[in-house]
């Protein structure tokens, strides 16, 4: 009885062993304070490598705290911003296979951002759009050399939003019947 326990025992050593064997990246973490210790809620982390295709991002916690998850094996650079801190930039990190690379406690002193001036500018809309109201301004040499009859339904034909009545009741205008 106790051969069979121990070789069920052994057996589940060596499953469970393999299994932990099979990871294939490692994990990337570190906290982010201002320069009087306080964390930094959502500054942004930009990870870059060769052994990874595109850049990953991700942001700090409420805590400060970022974490990159599932980053393939490689030498890395770490892009540390927000908006009225200085900007850094870590170079040659590496990522174990299986293991958790941090880069501790990183401290972003205060810095000035320099905005250029934005000027805005803009015409008149040639439609309102703050109305419903459709409306059509003819003048006599709008019509005059058109094929038309000289009444207002003949007229009110030339109008954009005008169609001929399926009905065979006039002109239609917006969709409108006779």
């Amino acid at each position: 009885m106790q051969r069979i326990i121990l070789f069920i025992l052994s057996f589940l050593f060596l499953i469970v062993t393999s299994l932990l064997s099979q990871e294939t990246t490692g994990k990337l973490e570190g906290r982010i304070l201002d320069s009087s210790g306080n964390p930094i809620v959502l500054a942004n982390v930009l990870i870059n490598s060769e052994s990874m295709q595109g850049e990953r991002g991700t942001t700090t916690n409420d805590k400060g705290y970022f974490y990159a998850l599932n980053l393939p094996v490689g030498i890395y650079t770490v892009k540390i911003s927000h908006v009225g801190k200085q900007t850094l930039t870590f170079e040659n990190i590496i990522v174990q296979l299986g293991k958790t690379s941090t880069l501790g406690e990183i401290t972003l002193k205060n810095e000035a951002e320099q905005i250029s001036e934005v000027i805005v500018s803009s015409e008149k809309p040639v439609i309102d759009p703050s109305s419903t109201t459709i409306g059509l301004n003819l003048e006599k040499q709008n019509y005059e050399n058109l094929p038309i009859q000289r009444d207002y339904k003949s007229v009110l034909s030339l109008s954009p939003l005008a169609t001929e009545s399926y009905y065979g009741d006039g002109v239609n205008l917006s969709g409108s019947t006779g």
